[in-house]
């Protein structure tokens, strides 16, 4: 079985090989139009290690 998780990022860096990505992680209430009003909303920023698809070539 093959799943995806979909984030979008922002690059942070580029070192040799490894992309650094920013991405904000979010539970599934997050994006609610009540969530400044609800303590369970939850946002985390991550850095992702990422390795360059293009640096084999």
């Amino acid at each position: 079985m093959s799943e995806s998780i979909n984030h979008n990022g922002r690059i942070e860096k580029i070192e040799g090989d490894t992309i650094f990505v920013r991405i904000i992680q979010q539970s599934a209430c997050s994006g609610c139009h009540a969530k400044g009003m609800c303590s369970a909303s939850d946002q985390k920023e991550k850095i992702i290690e990422v390795n360059d698809p293009d640096s084999g070539r």
